[in-house]
């Protein structure tokens, strides 16, 4: 990607989730790493890691239409409660993914997973550490203590931070790394999800 300079931050973590088939470019030859990601997207991803399994619910979501390149992976995850949505019937599969959106969603796949999630940290070192929802507070403790997600600055977490594509490569490597089983993280052959957003 002529997009990513070469030693910055976030280069071994693009190439990793390239490399997985995680993501593609939104062009031949561009990351686009600024770009925000979506909530639909990091969905997909972790669908695309179970090896895109077949659902028997239904569509819980009026905001999710059938047949699109989320559709499948939304409804999954919501059958496995790793996604829960905004009140009773939305989503928001197009709204840009907070740092503790991602948190929560990773926390419950792990969980689902059978993954341990007992780590924890102190959030006090942060000083809008009250801005983490009362929802995503578990999540984000164990984020931050499997090191998954750090402050932007020693003193702040930015729990409502939107999450780049460059931010979630990042985290999302150090969770294949860290938390999945090796054997579990499969090399895929045909990337198709980012040049979709």
């Amino acid at each position: 990607y002529r997009d990513i300079p070469e030693g910055a931050w976030y280069e071994t973590a693009v190439q990793y989730v390239t490399e997985l088939g995680l993501f593609t470019g939104v062009l031949e030859d561009q990351f686009a790493p600024d770009t925000p990601l979506t909530r639909a997207m990091l969905v997909t991803v972790l669908w695309r890691l179970e090896n895109e399994p077949a659902s028997i619910q239904g569509n819980p979501f009026a905001d999710v239409p059938d047949e699109t390149w989320y559709t499948d992976a939304i409804i999954w995850a919501a059958g496995n409660n790793i996604v829960e949505g905004y009140g009773s019937d939305a989503f928001g599969p197009t709204d840009q993914l907070t740092r503790e959106q991602m948190a929560a969603i990773l926390y419950r796949y792990a969980a689902f997973k059978g993954y341990d999630t007992s780590a924890t940290a102190d959030m006090t070192p942060y000083d809008d550490n009250d801005m983490i929802s009362d929802w995503a507070l578990p999540a984000m403790r164990w984020a931050v203590g499997t090191n998954l997600i750090s402050g932007i600055t020693p003193e702040r977490l930015a729990p409502k931070g939107v999450c780049s594509r460059a931010e979630c490569a990042v985290i999302l490597t150090r969770f294949l790394q860290t938390v999945v089983k090796e054997e579990e993280v499969a090399i895929k052959s045909s990337p198709q999800i980012v040049t979709r957003t």
